[in-house]
């Protein structure tokens, strides 16, 4: 079940996909990645998000829907993530990262 939390003090959103245990996080900036065991994308906490995001802390104390999905190509792996506020989305983006070795292809 998707969850999402947003702390207005310290300016961070954080969504999940599932309450599975991370093996792993990859930070990127202001953006963190829970990672699975099975190399899924299963959190994303966003640092100083009113600012990442291009909105107001207002707004994003007044988030209806964020969900999240991994990202797995053959040469790049990732995130794409969508934040819905009270009337209209709030940002729709992803954050990719190449990978040192290409996923072989079945």
């Amino acid at each position: 079940m998707p969850y999402f939390d947003y702390d207005y003090y310290s300016d961070s959103l954080y969504i999940s996909k599932t309450k599975e245990k991370v093996k792993g996080s990859i930070r990127v900036g202001d953006f963190i990645m829970d990672i699975s065991f099975d190399t899924r994308v299963i959190g994303l906490e966003i640092l100083n998000a009113s600012k990442n995001l291009g909105t107001t802390k207002k707004s994003l104390k007044n988030i209806k829907k964020a969900k999240i999905r991994t990202i797995l190509k053959r040469d790049f792996f990732g995130v794409a993530y969508m934040v819905v506020g009270s009337k209209k989305p709030i940002k729709d983006s992803e954050i990719v990262l190449p990978l040192e070795k290409p996923i072989a292809q079945c």
